[in-house]
C-alpha cells in the first residue's frame, strides 16, 4: 500500500540555531516560500536555489529545498538537503517527520519507521510523523498498524484534511470502498482546496463512472496547485485511457517540467511511442526509467512488446517468462508470451502458454489463430481446426459488428458527477469484497 503525502500544507518550520540569513536571501526566500504555498512547485524550486546560492550556510533555506524535493517525490535530493540543514545547525529533532517521508520515497520503510518513531518529535509535527510511521507499515503490509498509527495521527490532528485523506487512501486499499467514500467527504469538507483529497476523489469516481467523469477532478486539484505531482500524473494517465493521446503528452511533459526524470511520465511516454510504432524513441525511454518502477508489471509488458516489434524474440520471451510466472493469470501477458514463443519457432511452448486463455469462452480471435497454427506445425490439423475455425467466425463477428456500438463521451464536473452519484441506487458494502466491484458502494454524497 502506498499513501501519497501533501507537502504544500502548512508544515511549520522551526527557526534554526545559526545565524540569520544574508540580507540578500531572505527576499528570495520569502518569495520560494509564497509561490511553493500556490503550488507551483518548478518556480518554487528555481526561487530556493537563488536564496541558497546567496546564502550556502542558512538552514531554512537548505530545509526549503528539502521540502520542495518531497513535492517532487525526489527522496533522495530530499535527503541530502535536510542532511545538509542539520549540518548547518537546524535542530534535527524538527526534520525527523521529513527525513522520514524522504525515505518513505526511496524504499527505505525501515529507516522510515525508525525516524518517524523518535520520541523528540515536537508535538506540532507529531501527526506528520504518525503518518509517516502509518505509511511505513502499510509498504510493510500491515494494514492493522498502519490504521492505529492514522487513528492516533486523526487524534492528534482531527481536522487535518490530510489526515483523512490518508485514512480514505487505506480504506480504499483494503477494499472498504464504503469507508474511503466517507473519509474522502470528511477531506473535503474540512479543506474544499485540499488538492490530495480531490485527487483520491478523482479516482474513486473514475473507477465508479469512468474516465470522463473524473478529469474534471484532477482539472480542479491543478487549478488550486498547478504543480501537484499526483494530479499532473492522474490526469495524463485518463487522457490515455481516453485516446486522447496529444493531450496525454502535453500532460506528461507538464510532470517532467515539475519533476525532471519522473520514471511514470516517463512510462506513459514510451506507451505513447509503442503506439505510435516508434520502438526506438519507446525504448529509449524504457532505459531512462531503469529500474525506478520496479517490477511493474506494465513495464516488463512494454519492454517485451517493444522488443518482440523489432524481432528479439528471445529477450521478449525472458521478460513474459518472469511475468506470467509472477501473474500467470494475467491474459495480455500470456497472450504475448504465446506469441512471442510462436515466433521463436517453440510450437510446443506456445501452445502450453496459450491453452488456458484459448479454451475460455472468451478468447479472442488471435489467440485462437496463434495457438491453432502452433497446432499445424506440430502436426496436430484436427486440434488446429478446433481452434483456427473459431477464430475465422469471431474475426466475421467482429467486423460485423464494428463501430455500431461505440460508447459516448461526455464531460462532466465534479459537482455533476456528484448528483450523477446520488442519482444511482445504493448498492450494499457487501459488494466490495470482489476487486471487480471496488467501488460498488453506496451513493457518492455531498457535493465538495
Amino acid at each position: 500500500m502506498t499513501l501519497r503525502f501533501s507537502v504544500l500544507a502548512p508544515l511549520l518550520l522551526a527557526a534554526p540555531l545559526a545565524a540569520g540569513p544574508r540580507a540578500d536571501a531572505r527576499p528570495l526566500f520569502e518569495r520560494a516560500v509564497a509561490t511553493f504555498h500556490t503550488g507551483d512547485v518548478r518556480a518554487a524550486r528555481t526561487q530556493i536555489a537563488a536564496a541558497v546560492v546567496a546564502d550556502p550556510a542558512w538552514p531554512l533555506a537548505l530545509a526549503m529545498q528539502g521540502r520542495i524535493a518531497l513535492a517532487t517525490r525526489d527522496g533522495a535530493l530530499a535527503e541530502a538537503k535536510l542532511r545538509a540543514a542539520w549540518q548547518k545547525g537546524y535542530p534535527q529533532q524538527n526534520l525527523r517527520h521529513l527525513f522520514a517521508h524522504a525515505f518513505l520515497l526511496q524504499g527505505r520503510v525501515d529507516a522510515a519507521l525508525t525516524e518517524a518513531a523518535f520520541a523528540d518529535i515536537p508535538p506540532r509535527y507529531a501527526a506528520y510523523a504518525a503518518r509517516m510511521r502509518a505509511a511505513a507499515q502499510g509498504e510493510r503490509g500491515d494494514r492493522a498498524a498502519a490504521a492505529v498509527e492514522l487513528g492516533r495521527a486523526a487524534r492528534l490532528a482531527p481536522n487535518d484534511a490530510n489526515v483523512w485523506t490518508d485514512i480514505a487512501r487505506l480504506r480504499l486499499s483494503g477494499g472498504d470502498v464504503g469507508g474511503a467514500l466517507d473519509a474522502a467527504d470528511r477531506a473535503l469538507a474540512l479543506s474544499a482546496a485540499n488538492a490530495d483529497a480531490l485527487v483520491l476523489s478523482g479516482t474513486l469516481v473514475r473507477q465508479r463512472y469512468g474516465f470522463a467523469a473524473a478529469l474534471p477532478w484532477f482539472d480542479r486539484a491543478l487549478a488550486i496547485e498547478p504543480g501537484h505531482l499526483a494530479a499532473l500524473l492522474e490526469r495524463a494517465a485518463t487522457l490515455g485511457e481516453l485516446g486522447r493521446a496529444r493531450d496525454m503528452l502535453a500532460a506528461t511533459r507538464a510532470v517532467l517540467a515539475a519533476a525532471p526524470n519522473n520514471p511514470q511520465a516517463l512510462y506513459m511516454q514510451a506507451v505513447l511511442a509503442a503506439r505510435a510504432r516508434d520502438w526506438v524513441t519507446a525504448r529509449s525511454l524504457l532505459y531512462r526509467i531503469g529500474d525506478r518502477l520496479g517490477d511493474l508489471p506494465g513495464a516488463r509488458l512494454l519492454h517485451a512488446s517493444i522488443e518482440l516489434a523489432q524481432g528479439n524474440a528471445e529477450q521478449a520471451i525472458t521478460q513474459l517468462k518472469l511475468l506470467v510466472a509472477a501473474q500467470p493469470d494475467n491474459v495480455k501477458a500470456r497472450r504475448l508470451y504465446g506469441r512471442a514463443l510462436w515466433q521463436s519457432g517453440d510450437d510446443r511452448g506456445a501452445v502450453l502458454i496459450l491453452t488456458p486463455i484459448a479454451d475460455r469462452p472468451d478468447a479472442d480471435s488471435y489467440v485462437l489463430t496463434v495457438i491453432g497454427r502452433a497446432n499445424e506445425r506440430l502436426g496436430d490439423r484436427a486440434r488446429a481446426a478446433g481452434y483456427l475455425d473459431p477464430a475465422s467466425e469471431a474475426s466475421n463477428a467482429a467486423a460485423t459488428l464494428r463501430g455500431c456500438c461505440a460508447p459516448s463521451r461526455s464531460r462532466t464536473d465534479p459537482a455533476s458527477s456528484r448528483r450523477l452519484a446520488r442519482r444511482n441506487a445504493p448498492i450494499s458494502r457487501s459488494a466490495v469484497a470482489s476487486p471487480n466491484s471496488r467501488l460498488a458502494a453506496r451513493r457518492y454524497a455531498s457535493a465538495a
